[in-house]
């Protein structure tokens, strides 16, 4: 057992007194750059994730896909958000944390712009693989971007304000692409909107480390 050779959840006894001592205070790390343009795009990318699978059934009939077809279209995109967890987590060994969560943002970007322009099946089952991809993950990524930066001392604490930020997102995100759906007739423009904004927390990444 991990006890019995001295070790805790967060790895040997040293590390947990390490933990344990933060390296910064609360108050520092929450008036940080790096922790407010995190809390900021995570903001913008929760817009996006959650209005893009919440309309997504509805742009698929409004293409005039059948509804087996775009049930299909669900399943396949949960699946690549299983799937693509495994390839993400490698990405980090190169990308560091950050970049991976920035990485996400960018995906998730240019495959809601593309759902909401593709009109041929195969292509749309493309968009849809490459956003499904992200689900998930892009939640789980922002928990190891605070850790990574600011210890686990202090993170619940952080980590809870970092989804104060976000999740307004997930109400926003839906009505502003019903919104602009029924202003413009169509999904094109609303999808564009919300690519948008993520691949505008991307950039706001960008200047964070």
């Amino acid at each position: 057992w991990p006890a019995s050779m001295g070790l805790t959840a967060l790895g040997s006894t040293g590390a947990a007194q390490n933990a344990a001592t933060p390296s910064i205070s609360y108050e520092a790390a929450r008036a940080s750059r790096y922790f407010k343009r995190t809390c900021i795009a995570a903001a913008l990318g929760m817009t996006a994730h959650v209005g893009g699978q919440i309309h997504l059934f509805n742009l698929l009939q409004d293409q005039r896909a059948s509804t087996a077809l775009a049930a299909g279209a669900i399943a396949i995109m949960a699946t690549a958000s299983v799937l693509a967890r495994f390839v993400y987590i490698r990405c980090i060994a190169r990308l560091g944390n950050l970049g991976v969560l920035a990485l996400l943002l960018v995906v998730q970007g240019q495959a809601l712009i593309g759902l909401g322009a593709a009109q041929v099946t195969a292509l749309q089952l493309l968009c849809i693989v490459a956003y499904g991809s992200t689900l998930g993950s892009f939640i789980t990524q922002q928990s190891l971007v605070i850790s990574e930066a600011f210890g686990a001392a202090i993170y619940g604490r952080l980590y809870g304000l970092t989804r104060l930020w976000a999740m307004p997102g997930g109400l926003i995100g839906p009505t502003l692409m019903g919104w602009l759906h029924a202003s413009s007739g169509g999904y094109a423009l609303p999808y564009a909107a919300i690519g948008g904004l993520s691949l505008l927390g991307a950039v706001v990444l960008w200047g964070a480390d």
